[in-house]
Order: structure tokens, then sequence, then C-alpha cells
């Protein structure tokens, strides 16, 4: 049998079917115990590890109501995310369209929403996390959606386009689960309709939006004007910003330039 308990590993079907109905009842008990109590250690460590969503979608699968009320249960994302933990000992998995209904997406949008905007936007493909760290040199070609103005790197906000959390901005891109996350290079249709919806508002949002030529052939984006000063984009890192970024993101905004004023001195290890 496929179980690995006492019982399954000591009798065969043909053995319980043998015996008198009472010892037969008694070994089907102490399976259906010793597989009742295996469930709940691995639903404890679950929760103790902060992996309890990622259980719970990788058993849904196993029947279509668990789909079903799995999804259902997205409709509640507002009420679960007060109580979810901000951070987690554990990495966030996208295991398919019922990962972009978790608390930790719908909080990242919010809080991405409610962040201070510069005048451009630049959006990236995605790379090896964390992104900040590999971006850098000449990034590429970009293309312009809306009119083309003159660049201003010092008034332009750099995000990185990723599933499932849309669009990353740089300086939080090593916050939880920003970078501790892990999905399939290869994106289904709930993915790519999400990705394109996140676009569509925030592309609004923006005086001028800059596209990397890579997002644009993997969305099949129908922009066809490269901007003229391409090959001056380039990114920046600065840990004051990051660090005011920071607390902006994760108490609102404002707070990174109560906290960081005067002359900040930055230590790294």
């Amino acid at each position: 049998m496929p179980c690995s308990c006492e019982v399954c590993c000591n009798y065969t079907p043909d053995d319980l079917r043998a015996m008198p109905k009472e010892k037969r009842r008694d070994l089907i008990a102490q399976h259906n115990l010793n597989v009742s109590f295996a469930e709940l250690r691995l639903i404890r460590q679950a929760i103790y590890e902060g992996s309890l969503m990622e259980l719970v979608e990788e058993r849904c699968r196993a029947h279509p109501n668990l789909l079903e009320a799995l999804r259902q249960l997205g409709n509640y994302s507002k009420d679960l995310e007060k109580y979810d933990p901000r951070s987690k000992k554990s990495a966030f998995f996208y295991t398919g369209s019922e990962s972009l209904y978790r608390s930790e997406v719908l909080r990242h949008i919010q809080k991405l929403r409610a962040m201070p905007r510069k005048r451009d936007l630049v959006i990236l493909p995605p790379s090896r996390k964390p992104y900040s760290k590999y971006v850098s040199g000449k990034l590429g070609n970009f293309y312009v959606y809306g009119s083309e103005q003159e660049l201003d790197l010092n008034n332009t906000d750099f995000m990185v386009l990723d599933i499932p959390f849309g669009l990353i901005p740089l300086e939080i891109d090593e916050i939880y689960p920003l970078s501790q996350n892990e999905s399939p290079r290869t994106w289904d249709v709930s993915s790519l309709e999400f990705i394109e919806d996140f676009i569509s508002e925030f592309v609004e949002y923006y005086d001028q939006v800059l596209i990397h030529s890579n997002v644009i052939k993997k969305l099949d984006i129908g922009l066809y004007n490269i901007h003229s000063q391409s090959d001056e984009i380039r990114y920046a890192k600065d840990d004051l910003k990051k660090v005011k970024a920071i607390a902006d993101y994760q108490f609102g905004v404002g707070v990174g330039d109560a906290l960081f004023t005067g002359n900040i001195k930055i230590e790294k290890k």
C-alpha cells in the first residue's frame, strides 16, 4: 500500500481482508490515526515556518472542490491580510493563479499605490534576486509609452516587472517577500493578465514610461518608438534613498524623511 505507516508497511490488503473483522477494524483505525496525526504535524510545521498557504495551494489540487474552496477564500483577501505576518521564515512560492490573491500580493499593491512617485518610470525585466544587486551599466533599449520627453534620471522611478508582485521598485526590492519568492519562468494566462492590468494602471501615474525591450517582447506590447536616450539610462544606487524608501514603504509616506535627516552615515557589513 502507498502509505508508510506501521500498519500499511506490515500488512497487505489481502492480509486485512483475511483477518477477523474486529482486528481489521482496529488496524484500520490505527492507520487513520497515524495519517491524521502526521497531517496535523505537517500543518503545525507549515504554520511555524510561515508556509501554510503554500501547503494549502499544494493540497487543493487533489480535488476540484478543494480548489473551489481556495478560490472562494480569495474573496476574503482583505480580511486575511490584516492578520498575516509581515515577514516569514520561508519564501513565497507562486503555484498558480490562486497565489495572486495572497495577502502578500495585496499588501504590496496597496503600499505601492501609496508611495510617492517621480515624473518618469523605467520598467525593467526580471533578473537574479535581489534585482538591485544585478542592475548596472547600460540597461538596453527602452520603448516610450506616450510622448517622448528629455531624460531626467534624478526624477525617474526604476521598477522590475515580475510575478507575483507586479512592479517592484529597486529601492525596496530586498524587503520580504519581494526578493524571497519563486515563480515559474513561463507565465501562465492569469499571470499575463495580472501583469497587463498592473502596467495599464501604473503607466497612467507617470508623465513618461520607458519599457525595456525584453518586456515589450514578452508581453507583445504594441510600442514601436525607442527612446533616443536609451543608451544613457542607468540605475544609480543610493543607500540613503533606499533606506528612506524602505521606511516609506513599511510605515507610510513621509516616514523616511522624518526619521533620516541631517548628517546620515550608513555602515555596511
